[in-house]
């Protein structure tokens, strides 16, 4: 494993560092960029011709961090737009940046400076309090499970927020910045291996063959053939559960399974069987048997987790969910696991205590957005300091005296956001009532069911 670029990645994604990235290109070739349409039409899930949208150079791209790293140049770095459904926008798009893509200079440099030479910018329109992707993938890490580091940048183009001076756009240049299911992630979560295969599975692909078609294999795969997929495919289908258990990690997958239902993470595998990678752990061959293959699933696309409207379900639309929740032993697993209550690496999510001692540094996250609206031109070095606040329909408010906009919240904090338009507050106990529903909802969705 690459210590040094994997310490480098560290504080690229540190959670109160806020990149700022400026990006100058040709406007005719951003407006190509924004407006591009995808290959095959919007929310296709069946398209099978390769990538949706192409990507462009921009002579010049700068980046910088409230702490890391410096302000560094880059030329001609490539850009692409990403999201072709739900968050599919023309005026705040998502976007991918590969440094090296027309430049196999840049590589090396990037590389040492940042650790990677991708980064990958969600705009986060369907979660305007920016705040679910880092704390989904945190609460992820706790578990013990695979996840990316997150936080968030202001994006220019020529001298311009994304988005800014648009009707209807929610904050122009704000974006959470992901780390993308690259090598350096797959290094980390995995121990160091890179030598297996990588699938992505979009809404309404499954481990089942007549979706295998439509499975993307990842570039960084070690074979492009699917041997290692379709012998899992077949072996499940002539084996159940038990054939199941032989070619994924059962375990690692039910501990994301209860995951799932405690993030209310719907438009995962288990809920649509999307937004979820697959990744052969082990040092794949040509012609894979049973001890060749040993699929782990990887989570993604977290944004539309711990909305407040839905309700904490076991959804089992997934071929994998359906064998679990179908099996009696694995469904006790499932039932037991609780999303770890008991585990010592997934106990804290159960403990506020502890969790709001983790979070402390969302405090100075939320003033830098609420910064970013109402100073999108100013010095971010100069935010959060030693007195944190949080946001208030774009107002900080003084968590040591309750106020927001002059008025007074009895403790804890209050939010405004498109889901809380009151700013109705919210507290300790709210939070601990709602695990401990949780885990009422699940054995008594269990019983239901």
């Amino acid at each position: 494993m690459s210590d040094k670029q994997q310490r480098a990645l560290d504080s690229l994604y540190a959670i109160d560092n806020v990149l700022t990235i400026r990006i100058t290109m040709p406007q005719r070739d951003w407006d190509a960029v924004r407006t591009e349409q995808p290959a095959g039409g919007r929310c296709n899930f069946d398209w099978t011709g390769g990538s949706r949208f192409t990507w462009r150079k921009a002579p010049s791209v700068e980046i910088s961090g409230t702490h890391f790293p410096a302000r560094t140049t880059f030329s001609d770095v490539g850009v692409k737009k990403k999201s072709f459904c739900g968050s599919f926008r023309n005026d705040k798009p998502c976007l991918h940046l590969d440094f090296g893509r027309f430049s196999e200079a840049n590589i090396t440099p990037t590389e040492a400076l940042i650790g990677s030479r991708y980064l990958t910018l969600n705009n986060s329109v369907q979660d305007r309090s920016y705040v679910r992707q880092p704390l989904a993938y945190t609460l992820l890490d706790m578990a013990g499970l695979p996840h990316s580091r997150c936080n968030f940048a202001r994006v220019f183009v020529n001298g311009k927020l994304i988005g800014e001076g648009v009707n209807g756009v929610s904050g122009p240049g704000v974006y959470v910045n992901a780390e993308p299911i690259m090598k350096r992630y797959i290094e980390r979560n995995f121990n160091g291996n890179t030598r297996g295969n990588l699938y992505e599975l979009e809404s309404g692909d499954d481990i089942v063959k007549d979706r295998l078609r439509f499975i993307a294999t990842e570039s960084l795969s070690k074979f492009e053939d699917q041997a290692d997929l379709k012998f899992a495919i077949d072996h499940i289908a002539g084996h159940g559960v038990v054939g199941a258990a032989q070619v994924i990690d059962l375990d690692q997958f039910i501990k994301l399974y209860a995951m799932e239902f405690y993030l209310k993470h719907w438009d995962g595998y288990s809920g649509n069987t999307n937004n979820t990678y697959l990744y052969n752990d082990v040092d794949a061959v040509k012609a894979p048997g049973l001890g060749n293959v040993k699929f782990k699933l990887i989570p993604w696309g977290v944004d539309q987790t711990l909305k407040p409207k839905r309700s904490f379900r076991i959804r089992d639309e997934g071929l994998i969910a359906k064998l679990v929740r179908n099996d009696p032993a694995r469904r006790a697993q499932l039932i037991n696991q609780r999303a770890g209550a008991a585990n010592k690496r997934t106990g804290p999510l159960l403990r506020c205590r502890r969790q709001r001692r983790r979070y402390a540094s969302h405090r100075t996250v939320t003033a830098l957005i609420s910064y970013a609206h109402a100073n999108p031109h100013g010095d971010w070095r100069r935010v959060g300091g030693d007195t944190p606040v949080v946001v208030a329909r774009g107002a900080p408010l003084d968590e040591k005296n309750g106020r927001v906009d002059g008025k007074h919240r009895r403790g804890g904090r209050a939010f405004l956001n498109e889901e809380n338009p009151g700013g109705h507050h919210h507290d300790a106990t709210h939070t601990r009532g709602q695990h401990a529903g949780a885990t009422e909802a699940l054995e008594q969705n269990e019983h239901r069911q």
